[in-house]
């Protein structure tokens, strides 16, 4: 059985939950649809600055998400109960940036697998911390960790930055305090301007 590391994540609360529309990543119309999004909220590591999460992170990459490969569910053994869950999507690279542990899988125009901590369960899209899952075709920096052949974006929200678009790709109901916001905010802008060239 695969192990989802999430830097740090702890205990998740699959209690709140939001109602608003947004738009569906799987539909090919842009028309918003109404769904519903249950906000999982984890203690996961956080960043003040572009550095930090570059110094906390072995894996650096550009590239762009080819498709979703599965959708993982985890359900409690003693009732019925979701515990927890997650979108395997398939990530082309198309330029490394950092590799600090030569990771044999990490090179250019190699696919890997990326954790996404977001998934759809039932009609409803379930997500750690306001994690807005990858969006097909569209290209991507990631700030990766990695365990047992799986990655995973280092601090969920803050190691996956778009670059085809000036957006957060956050769920703005997933319950992230305005600081992480601004942190977010901040380290995106950076970042962009860094490895967009």
């Amino acid at each position: 059985m695969k192990k989802m590391i999430i830097a740090s994540t702890a205990v998740l609360t699959l209690s709140i939950a939001s109602h608003y529309i947004a738009e569906d990543p799987h539909s090919s119309s842009s028309k918003p649809i109404e769904k519903k999004i249950i906000s999982d909220h984890a203690k996961t590591d956080s960043f003040e600055s572009l550095n930090g999460l570059e110094q906390k992170s072995p894996i650096i990459v550009i590239g762009k998400k080819v498709g979703k490969l599965s959708t993982q569910v985890r359900k409690s053994k003693v009732n019925p109960d979701l515990v927890s869950g997650w979108t395997e999507s398939e990530f082309l690279i198309k330029k490394v940036i950092k590799n600090e542990e030569n990771n044999e899988k990490i090179k250019v125009n190699s696919k890997i697998t990326i954790g996404e901590m977001s998934f759809e369960y039932n009609g409803v899209i379930h997500t750690v911390n306001g994690y807005e899952e990858m969006k097909n075709g569209k290209d991507y920096l990631l700030f990766l960790v990695e365990q047992d052949g799986l990655f995973a974006t280092r601090g969920v929200t803050f190691g996956k930055i778009p670059l085809d678009n000036t957006d957060l790709e956050i769920y703005s109901e997933g319950g992230l305090e305005d600081s992480h916001l601004s942190e977010i905010s901040s380290i995106f802008k950076e970042a962009r301007k860094k490895y967009s060239k």
